[in-house]
């Protein structure tokens, strides 16, 4: 019954997260110039330019593309097929949740960047280095949630047994992945819109490499100290 309250909230959030491009259309319409570079380089340079129009075409595209994802996500999860996944009904759940949070990951990433080219398209150029950087950080945080939901072990490929018989250190590092993930995901949005543009980048990977080694640590210690009744 919780789960099921769960995966209807979070259906519901994708759901609204899907609207959020027409609605930053809508809101910025009347301030958005006839003619709007529509692509826009990784070097920051605007390579086409085109009529607003455009614009509208790409948000109902990524609007729908959203919805009918989210209602595939939300079918297989009434359906819980179990005749062709041979997967216990908690199992099926968890996977099912897991995949919304990752939906929505991508959902809130691509919403940002429409955000931001539809609020500075016509005002300030666009920077793709704190673009990506920042979204990098958002990815963190997505993974930070998502970490305690999953085994740690799968999520880097690697099987450790003495890992696996000790519920409470697997717990544990689950745990900690997800702290790691966040906080350094806060930190590398935060860094990319101070440090200056060349940076960036350096900023972001050292993010991840960080996290890595603080979930690794977190691990051993884990490992060395904590032990299951």
């Amino acid at each position: 019954m919780k789960k099921n309250v769960l995966t209807s909230i979070v259906s519901i959030i994708s759901y609204l997260l899907a609207l959020v491009p027409l609605v930053t259309l809508a809101i910025s319409w009347s301030s958005i110039p006839a003619v709007v570079p529509v692509h826009i380089g990784f070097d920051g340079k605007i390579d086409r330019w085109g009529s607003k129009w455009e614009l509208i075409i790409v948000a109902v595209i990524i609007a729908v593309l959203f919805i009918s994802i989210v209602t595939a996500l939300r079918l297989s999860f009434l359906s819980n097929n179990k005749k062709t996944v041979h997967v216990s009904k908690k199992g099926w759940s968890k996977g099912v949740f897991s995949a919304y949070l990752s939906f929505i990951l991508m959902e809130i990433i691509v919403d940002v960047l429409l955000i931001i080219f539809f609020g500075t398209v016509h005002a300030n150029p666009v920077s793709m280095n704190r673009i990506i950087s920042s979204g990098a950080g958002v990815i963190l945080i997505i993974f930070g949630n998502i970490a305690p939901l999953l085994s740690i072990p799968s999520w880097f490929g690697l099987h450790f047994p003495k890992l696996r018989s000790q519920a409470k250190v697997e717990s544990f590092v689950s745990q900690s992945a997800g702290f790691s993930a966040l906080f350094f995901g806060i930190i590398c949005i935060v860094l990319s819109f101070i440090v200056p543009l060349q940076y960036c980048g350096i900023i972001a990977f050292l993010c991840y490499v960080l996290s890595f080694i603080l979930i690794m640590i977190l691990w051993l210690v884990a490992l060395r100290t904590m032990h299951d009744d």
